[in-house]
């Protein structure tokens, strides 16, 4: 028990060790310069801090890191972020802020206003960046009450903004300033996550929202290493709008020797690939995070600019398991003072966001070359790659999403595991998860099995192939196929659907019936009628003609005005126009003749009047 004990406090320690190192191994990287420890003298106290200058500023930008209530610039260290950000070729300083850690308690609550917490900022950021470098600004926490009253009054000077589940953003103004934007909260910072909405308000066209799942409100601590690269990708997006830095070349400096065809130019927002070594055309060069290649075909070469990537429009929310048992439970959640909504409500009013992910040189979502088909287009939805495996890329089958994520064949997207089992988000029926296909996966081999099954169903266990609707079933208890509507409907609605149907197609057997029976009289009528007198009784003028579509009565002697002329069967008489109109509807009973084929007084139904045929 003793031995066991021992081992159980090294593998304890061994364990606090490697947390306190961080995900960035602190030993392995470049050593500390000289000048990392220093101090800034604002407002007249003395601040400590760390300015991390790398030994080539590939971005230009500088990065000011600021702490939360129980944090101090040291954990920026230990957990390996400067030194992640220094390898990188960034320029960082992190600050202990007026009161904490190794600055000095001065001036610890003389900025209690807003105004004052954004002059103290503005002050900061002069002495801190002479060169007047844009600047990404990184404020956890109870930081954000200094950010955040800097944003709304100098937000123009800076470039971004690391918005790490920051306090007081019920103040954060909507002035129109144009900012990157990374708001990055945990999954389990239940009062926090309706903030995002706020932030996606004041800066909709720039925010980028990161959730991690069953991370605290200290997310950075769950999650440094995510944390970093998409503070990293954050620092590309400004350096790129700010025309910054060297990290993304256009143009080929060093070519290889012999080479002499290296003189490809990117287009703008692009960048020379690093595992390329001659940049001689345009799939040597890939777009900047935020932008994707938009390629054209000239017919003898690629040609293609970087266009801003499209944001998804539907919220990517990583949803912790206690959460969705607290949505299921309806848990209040408090959004504003005097304003509360349900939790579900608050998930489902997060912005549209995005899963930060590490760039992948070797994920490719389309193919871009001169030997590239028309059949071979097709891209692979954000967050998946072509497949190895596959030689041309031209369906959703062919792409594979990234480890935490699964295909939503569906919508066409990738979304976190476990969605379109627990459905938390989606507006799929309850019976649909992972053994319900919609559609089909794995497709035999020489067969077309693409059809898709209604919401509500999957393919039937005994089916090989999934080619009609009659492959489905539904997975709802009480639910019952609609062939006929194609979906899945309860019995009640089923059999008062059938009812419906079976009353219309009894009218439409009537119509049909009736509509013989009026083809026969027409038919009949047209076998003795005469629009002319052919025999005129002696002394008397007969010369009228009917019009189209009557003939002349039997019973009439002498054929010499319209009333002397009868309509044919579904036609009647305007005595206006003096000629017969058809009717609009055959479906009218009250249809007959008499021995004089005379059609009976009948309703017009385009006009609601009842035209009685002139007699003699």
């Amino acid at each position: 028990m003793a031995v066991a004990g021992t081992v159980t406090r090294a593998v304890a320690l061994l364990a606090l060790l490697a947390l306190a190192r961080g995900f960035y191994d602190v030993q392995s990287s470049s050593e500390e310069g000289p000048q990392e420890e220093t101090t800034f003298d604002v407002a007249g106290a003395s601040l400590y801090a760390r300015d991390v200058v790398p030994a080539e500023d590939r971005f230009g930008v500088l990065t000011l890191l600021l702490h939360g209530n129980n944090y101090r610039t040291r954990q920026w260290r230990s957990w390996g972020v400067l030194q992640f950000l220094r390898d990188q070729g960034v320029h960082a300083v992190s600050v202990d802020l007026p009161g904490y850690g190794r600055s000095n308690d001065e001036l610890r609550g003389s900025f209690g206003t807003a105004a004052d917490r954004a002059e103290f900022l503005e002050e900061l950021l002069a002495t801190a960046n002479p060169e007047g470098k844009p600047v990404v600004l990184a404020s956890p926490s109870v930081s954000g009450i200094y950010a955040i009253p800097y944003i709304n009054k100098f937000g123009e000077k800076l470039g971004g903004w690391a918005a790490v589940a920051p306090s007081g953003v019920d103040g954060l103004a909507v002035n129109g300033t144009e900012l990157e934007v990374l708001a990055m909260y945990g999954g389990n910072d239940l009062p926090r996550l309706p903030d995002i909405k706020t932030i996606e308000d004041a800066f909709p066209a720039s925010t980028r929202a990161v959730i991690v799942p069953g991370a605290p409100h200290a997310v950075v601590r769950e999650a440094t290493e995510q944390f970093a690269f998409e503070l990293l990708d954050l620092i590309k997006k400004v350096s790129l709008k700010n025309g910054a830095g060297t990290w993304c070349p256009r143009t080929q400096a060093n070519p290889p020797v012999n080479r002499t065809d290296c003189t490809f130019v990117c287009p703008v927002n692009s960048c020379h690939k690093p595992s390329r070594r001659c940049l001689n055309e345009l799939s040597d060069c890939e777009c900047a995070i935020g932008w994707t290649m938009d390629y054209e075909w000239t017919g003898s070469e690629w040609a293609g600019e970087c266009v801003p990537a499209p944001r998804p429009t539907n919220p990517v929310f990583l949803a912790a398991p206690h959460l969705e048992a607290a949505i299921s439970q309806e848990a209040i959640l408090p959004v504003e003072a005097g304003d509360n909504e349900t939790l579900a409500e608050a998930a489902k009013a997060l912005i549209p966001g995005q899963i930060m992910l590490p760039e992948d040189p070797s994920c490719i979502r389309s193919q871009p070359g001169p030997n590239v088909s028309e059949e071979c287009s097709f891209t692979c939805p954000e967050f998946s790659c072509m497949k190895n495996s596959r030689s041309c890329l031209n369906a959703l089958d062919d792409c594979k999403c990234a480890d935490s994520l699964e295909m939503d064949y569906e919508a066409g997207k990738c979304v976190p595991k476990g969605t379109i089992a627990q459905k938390t988000f989606d507006n799929l029926l309850e019976g649909e998860g992972p053994r319900c296909q919609r559609v089909q996966r794995n497709v035999p081999t020489g067969r077309t099995c693409d059809f898709i099954c209604p919401v509500g169903s999957c393919l039937k266990g005994s089916r090989k192939c999934l080619n009609a609707l009659n492959d489905c079933r539904c997975t709802e208890n009480g639910y019952t196929m609609d062939y006929e509507a194609a979906e899945c409907v309860t019995m009640e609605v089923f059999k008062a659907r059938a009812a419906e149907r079976e009353a219309a197609a009894e009218a439409a057997k009537i119509a049909e019936e009736a509509a013989k029976a009026l083809q026969a009289a027409k038919e009949a009528a047209a076998a003795n009628c005469m629009r002319t007198q052919e025999v005129v009784p002696v002394g008397k003028v007969c010369d009228f003609v009917c019009p189209d579509n009557s003939c002349f009565k039997t019973d009439r002697r002498c054929l010499n005005e319209l009333s002397d002329c009868i309509c044919m069967p579904g036609f009647y008489m305007n005595l206006d126009m003096q000629m017969c109109m058809p009717n609009d509807s055959i479906d009218i009973p009250a249809v007959g003749l008499d021995s004089s084929l005379r059609l009976m007084p009948e309703e017009h139904p385009a006009n609601g009047t009842v035209v009685e045929q002139p007699t003699k």
